[in-house]
């Protein structure tokens, strides 16, 4: 899609990454302009079907500006993007945040970036 979003479908999920610089200012949990842009067009798929949306948040371990601790901001973005969401309509019982700081990685694509989120879209049996 572009260097700063990859799409992947698994048997299971489709899972949409998104490098964290393109959502969010540096090492922060405020919403650059592109990333509210980006959260709306997402919002308005998402709000097309009825399955559960995970969102993982990665962060680095060492942060050089902005929030110091990894633990923080990753939870901070969560809960700004599940806010986002469930304000634009997306039914906040489908929604789930993973707070995986700097301590996983490497969970899903090997070409994965260190500070990013991955939307999930869990299809289970239904797909």
């Amino acid at each position: 899609m572009s260097k700063f979003v990859n799409i992947t479908e698994e048997d299971d999920f489709v899972q949409i990454e998104v490098d964290s610089q393109y959502l969010f200012f540096l090492n922060s949990f405020r919403l650059t302009g592109k990333g509210e842009q980006l959260l709306n067009a997402l919002a308005k798929e998402f709000y097309k079907f009825p399955h559960a949306i995970s969102i993982e948040v990665f962060t680095a371990a060492q942060l050089t500006t902005g929030e110091n601790n990894p633990w923080l901001l990753a939870g901070n973005q969560g809960a700004v993007l599940l806010q986002w969401l469930q304000l634009e309509s997306i039914n906040s019982t489908r929604l789930s945040a993973i707070n995986y700081g700097a301590y996983l990685p490497n969970l899903h694509p090997k070409n994965s970036k260190q500070q990013r989120i991955n939307f999930l879209i869990h299809f289970g049996n239904d797909k």
